[in-house]
């Protein structure tokens, strides 16, 4: 971590002692190249840089392409969710009929994320199909990575969990192949939570037992596990198991958990326990999944022989 500053510190300040001998242009290709070198570390930098780039000094089609597909990526890593084409448009006239591998693959999957943010979802998926046909020839894997996993979200989006489970897989293998390690366990998480939808046991429990073995988990991460953990016992375990699980003390949850250990709850038979923890999330303004929060609440107060609100819940549900 020292070195990689290090290194971008040397750049930044190379960069900037060449600007007073530069002509505008050149000073403007200069930021860019900066701007190219912050764009996975510091991409907000990154983003300040090329904000402070006039189009107006951009020369030539390929000029124009590069500053507008870099500007995408960096709004992307930004959380800035780009819903029209007014930016990549330069890249995507240009390099989808004169760039090299990379730079189509890159436009293709910068092209779906925009098409993703507008709701498309057909057109995202197949702007990441074009995208992905070009693995055995592109040299940026960790975009590829990228790529695996916009389209693993539509998947699941689509409810096919098999293709769902596929990308993400793929994916972990990239971003291990890279050493992106957060990312891998990310795209773990992902794979153990199709193999639960599935219903199989046997990949659940070898996913979550790699996951519990890592000692490089973050805090937020371990408690995602501990959702996790709940859920199989839930969904696998018998009365008895899921009741040793419950006897464990969860004292940081997410509200994945949270509705997991509901979950456990309603199937031992503590449907005040559970109805309690639903009645937790929605006091405490949590962000839940409303399906999940609606399907558990159902079986909740069937139990509780609260019939009316039962069949309230199910009819906004079936909506």
């Amino acid at each position: 971590m020292y070195k990689r500053y290090i290194y971008i510190i040397n750049c930044v300040v190379i960069i900037l002692m060449t600007f007073g001998c530069c002509d505008n242009n050149e000073k403007v290709m200069k930021k860019i190249d900066l701007a190219e070198t912050l764009i996975e570390d510091l991409p907000d930098s990154s983003l300040t840089i090329l904000s402070s780039i006039s189009l107006d000094d951009l020369h030539g089609n390929q000029e124009k392409a590069r500053f507008s597909l870099l500007m995408s990526m960096a709004l992307d890593k930004n959380y800035i969710d780009e819903t029209t084409f007014d930016v990549i448009q330069p890249a995507i006239d240009y390099y989808l009929k004169n760039g090299s591998p990379d730079d189509i693959l890159r436009t293709f999957y910068y092209q779906g994320r925009i098409y993703q943010n507008q709701g498309d979802l057909g057109k995202a998926m197949s702007s990441y199909f074009k995208a992905i046909e070009l693995a055995t020839q592109i040299k940026d894997s960790l975009v590829l990575a990228r790529t695996y996993v916009a389209q693993g979200v539509l998947y699941m989006d689509y409810h096919d969990y098999n293709a769902y489970i596929l990308n993400f897989e793929k994916a972990a293998e990239l971003y291990s192949k890279l050493s992106k390690r957060d990312d891998e366990i990310d795209c773990l998480f992902d794979i153990l939570n199709g193999y639960i939808i599935l219903h199989n046991k046997n990949k659940s429990d070898s996913i979550y037992n790699i996951l519990n073995g890592l000692d490089s988990l973050k805090d937020d991460q371990k408690i995602t596990l501990q959702g996790y953990k709940i859920t199989m016992a839930g969904r696998f375990g018998n009365l008895e198991e899921t009741r040793k699980v419950l006897e464990n003390d969860f004292k940081e949850l997410d509200s994945y958990g949270l509705l997991s250990l509901a979950l456990a709850y309603n199937k031992v038979g503590e449907n005040e326990n559970a109805e309690n923890i639903l009645k937790y999330i929605k006091k405490n303004n949590l962000k839940y999944d409303t399906i999940m929060y609606q399907s558990i609440e159902v079986c909740i107060l069937k139990n509780l022989r609260k019939y009316k609100e039962a069949l309230n819940v199910y009819m906004d549900l079936s909506q």
